[in-house]
């Protein structure tokens, strides 16, 4: 797989999705994006149930993004200094940099997009 001139904004969050029917009540489950930074564009989502998400389960999503890709990004932004390291471990050797960032802009404003399509999705069934 060949690195290319671009960055990805990876971004492990919980979803702005509540599941009423946890098995100790509701909750809001893990989630991980991976977002085309210069493109806009989503190339990687997944919504984990109670329990499934783990950092084995996070990296072997990044490697299927890079798969499906095609591509490694010459970049990766991300907020959470646990990803930060796994990432960073994981393609130093590879030369892809993995930065610590303050802020995600296509992340966030894709979690903003979701909360607010669920929120008149639930005005209008009620």
């Amino acid at each position: 797989i060949e690195i290319q001139g671009t960055i990805w904004e990876i971004h492990e969050c919980y979803s702005p999705i509540e599941i009423t029917d946890g098995p100790s009540g509701a909750y809001y489950p893990r989630m991980l994006l991976v977002i085309n930074k210069n493109e806009g564009k989503i190339l990687a989502h997944e919504i984990y149930e109670h329990g499934q998400y783990s950092q084995n389960v996070f990296l072997a999503k990044i490697i299927e993004g890079f798969e499906f890709s095609k591509y490694m990004p010459c970049e990766i932004e991300v907020k959470s200094k646990s990803a930060h390291l796994l990432l960073d471990d994981l393609l130093s050797e590879f030369g892809v940099d993995v930065n610590l960032v303050k802020s995600l802009p296509n992340a966030e404003d894709c979690l903003r997009s979701m909360a607010a399509h669920f929120m008149r999705q639930n005005a209008n069934e009620n």
